[in-house]
This record gives structure tokens, C-alpha cells and sequence, in this order.
């Protein structure tokens, strides 16, 4: 039976699934379709899994795609956002690390060198430029608990008052002792780092001053050991030797330095008169503060 007219030409416009391009429109029908579904998935999402190069592939999508996010700077697998720098270099612990990179060799050469007065003289200049902080805050420390622990031996041994049930330990001495030794180190050191800086003096700088003061402090540790007898004439004797030592070590390090720099003669001798003083000062409390024999 013939189609009408009107029938025939509707399905010539239509496809017509029997023509010679059966197939073709809905071929392009398809392929839009898929093209459309598949736009928001990830290309690693159509591999095949029976595909024997498929890890191989899943690698190289990866990379392509972190790549892809650092080079657009907004992606997750960009560069690395930049460390945060403290307002203040000193706030940081990378500010303080070159002044602790010194191994027990190099504290032990600087200790024993401060501990004879031949050897003090050109101390700065064997630094290398590397002074350090690790020795001088060690010496300092081990001084404030021995001081600490011989001193309330010592009280223990020359205790002699009756009305007392028993002999106390005193846990006040620690934090006088940290407020002692603490500040002779960093307040000595400071002060004449600033004095002689004011006074026209390019040398110590204030670390270098720190790590001579540190060090002086080294003899006292012994000194603190003996005046823990009950001889009081050793204790004298340990006391002014281990004032001599400290002494001459910080004015054979600080006398050159000062010596070559535009400071004034009368302004350099006054200032190594005060540190002259002020380790005076520091030896004789040492002595009659913390160990003050009992009954005297």
C-alpha cells in the first residue's frame, strides 16, 4: 500500500531509519549527549579498569592536574603558601639557632681557656665569629644550682641553734640565686656592650659580651664547691683566686677591643674600672650571702 503524499514527505524530513543514513542522527544525538553528561566528570573517572595501563594513566592525570592547579595559583595542589616572618626577627627560634650550633668540644676548649688567665688573652678573635650561647647559659645554670644545693648543705653543717626542732631547707636561695647569677650575666654583658657602644666602641657586639661574661662565670662553679667546707680561711682563699681568674679573663678580652677603637683613654678606663667593680661586687655576695658559715 502506497503512503500519501503528505505521510512520504514528513518522514523524508524526519530520519528515516532505513536510508542510507540510518543511524547518523541519532549517532550525533548520542555523542552530544555523552559529551553533555560527561563534562563535570574527572578524566581518571573514565578509565577502564581492565585497561593494563590504567595505573599508569591515573599517575599521569594526576600529576597533569596538580600541575595544572600550581600553575594557575588558585588550584589546591599549588605551591605552598609562604612561612609566616614574625613582626621581630628576635621573636623567632631561627633567630637565636646559629648562637647554639657549637658541639661539647668548642664548650669545653672555651670553658678551660677561660680557666687560665695565659690562655684568655685573643679569647674573641678564636671565636671565629661564631660566638655562642650554649656554653655561657650552661655555666651559668649549673652555677645557680650549685650554689642552690651547697649553700643549704653548708647551712646544714654549721647548724647550731637549739631552739630549732630541726634544720629547714631553704627553696628561697633558688630564686635568689636565678636573679643573681642571671643578671651579672645578661645585665653585665649588656651594659657594657651599650657602654662602649655609646662611647664610640665597635667591639664586643652584644653577643660576643654575653659569651665572655657566660664564660667567666665558669670558675665560680669550683669556687661555690669549696666554700661549701667548713674552712673559712679556704673559703677566702678559693673565693679571691676565682675573682682573679673571672676578672682577668673578661679585661684581656675587652682591654684590646677597646684599645683599637676611637673610645676616649680617661671613658675606656672608667669602664674597665666599673666592670673591675662590679665583679668585685658579685664575688664577695657569692661569698657572704650564700655561704655565710652559721654562728659567725
Amino acid at each position: 500500500e502506497t503512503p500519501p503524499v503528505g505521510r512520504r514527505t514528513m518522514m523524508a524530513d524526519t530520519d528515516n531509519p532505513f536510508g542510507p543514513d540510518a543511524g547518523a542522527g541519532d549517532a550525533g544525538s548520542e555523542e552530544e549527549v555523552d559529551a553533555e553528561a560527561g563534562a563535570g566528570v574527572p578524566a581518571w573517572a573514565t578509565l577502564d579498569v581492565d585497561d593494563p595501563d590504567t595505573e599508569e594513566k591515573a599517575g599521569l592525570l594526576g600529576a597533569e592536574e596538580g600541575g595544572g592547579g600550581g600553575k594557575g595559583g588558585g588550584g589546591d595542589g599549588g605551591a605552598a603558601a609562604p612561612a609566616t616572618v614574625p613582626a621581630c626577627a628576635c621573636l623567632s627560634v631561627a633567630f637565636y639557632r646559629p648562637y647554639f650550633d657549637v658541639d661539647q668540644g668548642q664548650v669545653l676548649a672555651r670553658a678551660l681557656r677561660a680557666l687560665w688567665p695565659p690562655a684568655a688573652s685573643g679569647f674573641l678573635s678564636s671565636l671565629g665569629g661564631k660566638p655562642d650561647l650554649y656554653g655561657p647559659f650552661w655555666a651559668a645554670t649549673t652555677l645557680i644550682f650549685v650554689i642552690t644545693a651547697l649553700s643549704n648543705f653548708t647551712s646544714w653543717l654549721t647548724f647550731k641553734d637549739a631552739t630549732e626542732a630541726q634544720w629547714i631547707y631553704d627553696m628561697s636561695l633558688l630564686s635568689i640565686a636565678c636573679s643573681f647569677v642571671y643578671g651579672f650575666w645578661a645585665g653585665g654583658g649588656a651594659v657594657v656592650w651599650a657602654a662602649a657602644r655609646s662611647l664610640g666602641a665597635g667591639a664586643p657586639t652584644l653577643v660576643q659580651a654575653l659569651c665572655v661574661y657566660g664564660y667567666s662565670l665558669v670558675v665560680f662553679i669550683p669556687v661555690a664547691l669549696l666554700c661549701s667546707t667548713t674552712l673559712e680561711v679556704l673559703d677566702w682563699l678559693a673565693t679571691l683566686l676565682g675573682l682573679a681568674i673571672s676578672l682577668s679573663f673578661v679585661l684581656l678580652n675587652l682591654w684590646p677591643a677597646w684599645a683599637a677603637s676611637a673610645m676616649p683613654t680617661s671613658a675606656r678606663n672608667g669602664l674597665l674600672g666599673v666592670v673591675a667593680l662590679a665583679h668585685v661586687v658579685f664575688a664577695l655576695a657569692l661569698k657572704l650571702y650564700f655561704f655565710q658559715k652559721g654562728g659567725e
